[in-house]
């Protein structure tokens, strides 16, 4: 199991950034394939922040682009 420390910095510094509404394109579709991935693997590490990561892919799901949708969808 990751230290809490480094799932922190990581959610803080590199996933939830990402998912906000204005964030760049590219980095937004990384950062959902990203979440979707650890999801699959360790959900229990984003546990504390599910509701910041919903909000966040329900954003991103409304902009016109396929391949987001699509990763959303996998989240």
């Amino acid at each position: 199991m990751t230290p809490p420390v480094l799932v922190n910095d990581l959610l803080q510094n590199h996933i939830l950034p990402f998912l906000a509404a204005n964030a760049n394109l590219e980095k937004q579709r990384t950062t959902v394939h990203l979440v979707a991935a650890i999801i699959r693997q360790a959900p229990q590490q984003l546990a504390p922040v599910y509701t910041d990561i919903i909000l966040g892919v329900v954003k991103a799901v409304q902009r016109d682009d396929d391949e987001l949708r699509e990763g959303c969808l996998q989240v």
